[in-house]
């Protein structure tokens, strides 16, 4: 995640954000400054390429979680300890993601997410007719392959391409 006040990659067809940190949000092209809940709609395209750095940031989580378990038991739990998560960018000598970097670069980028633990997120997203809809992700999903309606959830979800009308 890039420090505060450093830039942040967002889908095309959107500026590139500022870091504010913690809590900030994106803006979509052409909303005015001040609307700070608008939120960046990602194309199918996008979200694809986007699943490499998705997985990354999602182990970071797990990991982190793991951490709690066993600080939670006092160090007594049957637990191995994570392996540092980081990219093949990080390779030559980087740094790591850590959860809050996790959070964070998701919630510039709109994603939201469902569950930790099996890896759920959604990649808000427009239907062609101007309705909202959500790509959905399970971390094991070698692609991208569901959608669903923002109040249907997982359980709702129905394999892409999203139908011609909604």
């Amino acid at each position: 995640m890039p420090a505060v006040g450093s830039r942040a990659w967002c889908p095309a067809g959107f500026p590139v954000v500022t870091i504010l940190g913690r809590g900030a949000r994106s803006r979509t092209a052409g909303q005015p400054e001040g609307d700070a809940q608008s939120m960046p709609y990602w194309t199918e395209e996008e979200a694809r390429a986007y699943l490499p750095r998705l997985r990354l940031l999602l182990d970071a989580l797990r990991r982190s979680t793991e951490l709690s378990k066993v600080a939670r038991t006092n160090g007594h739990a049957d637990m191995p300890g994570p392996e540092p998560v980081s990219s093949p960018e990080d390779e030559a000598g980087a740094s790591t993601v850590t959860a809050a970097d996790a959070l964070d670069e998701m919630e510039v980028g709109g994603i939201v997410l469902r569950d930790v633990a099996r890896g759920i997120v959604d990649f808000p997203s427009l239907h062609p007719s101007g309705r909202e809809v959500h790509l959905c992700w399970r971390q094991g999903e070698e692609d991208l392959g569901f959608w669903h309606l923002p109040d249907a959830g997982f359980a709702g979800r129905r394999p892409l391409p999203l139908p011609p009308k909604l």
